[in-house]
């Protein structure tokens, strides 16, 4: 579990094989400690878009109404294996 299920899960998603909005639900679910509800999915999601075009500091909606710079929600979640991936 950990980084290298995260690598595995973005490989996926590089061959086309599954979403990246699937591969993120699953990694939040499944593969973080302690388990993330789904309504993290599209922060998550505009977090990496924002690592994508290198603005870590965007302001990012979180799930509960608090804004979050970008790079809080990647480093939170162990997203890092998703930077540069695109939905």
């Amino acid at each position: 579990m950990g980084r290298t299920t995260a690598a595995g899960y973005a490989e996926c998603v590089v061959e086309g094989l599954v979403p990246l909005r699937v591969v993120i639900e699953t990694h939040l679910q499944h593969n973080h400690f302690p388990p993330v509800g789904a309504i993290w999915v599209q922060p998550c999601l505009d977090a990496i878009r924002a690592a994508n075009a290198d603005d870590f500091d965007r302001a990012i909606m979180g799930a509960h109404g608090r804004t979050l710079p970008a790079f809080k929600i990647l480093e939170g979640l162990h997203l890092e294996s998703f930077i540069g991936l695109e939905e």
